[in-house]
């Protein structure tokens, strides 16, 4: 399996994830554990091939969109994927509905939104 459709699977992953997170709280974990899984599993096909990138014609800001994911970036992708599931493992158990009903279900989204964004960073290659 290519890399840009690894990581296309743990974007894909992750976001539904955010969206479940409200009210399946299972399919959240089910979801983080296995957009982490896709994240490591291209973490680790950069680390031992050749680096992605990805070029597109899209502007975002006045630049084109440019992402690329390298050595350096596929290591600390790997650690932020490690990292993001054993949080998530944690969170389940630690703080559940019958301990924090209020703020469970914004906890789990903005899990997953901080995940998103982190990975988004590492595998930036501009400014944008």
């Amino acid at each position: 399996m290519s890399t840009g459709l690894l990581l296309l699977m743990t974007l894909a992953g992750a976001m539904a994830g955010m969206i479940c997170a409200w009210r399946l709280p299972r399919a959240w974990l089910l979801l983080t554990l296995s957009a982490g899984a896709f994240g490591c599993a291209a973490a680790l096909s950069v680390l031992l091939g050749l680096p992605w990138e990805l070029q597109s014609g899209f502007r975002l800001g006045g630049e084109l969109l440019h992402l690329r994911l390298d050595a350096i970036s596929a290591f600390f992708l790997m650690l932020l994927c490690v990292l993001g599931m054993a949080g998530s493992l944690y969170s389940s158990e630690y703080w559940n509905p019958r301990h924090h009903p209020r703020s469970v279900r914004s906890g789990r989204a903005w899990w997953s939104a901080l995940l998103i964004f982190m990975g988004l960073v590492l595998v930036a290659s501009n400014g944008i």
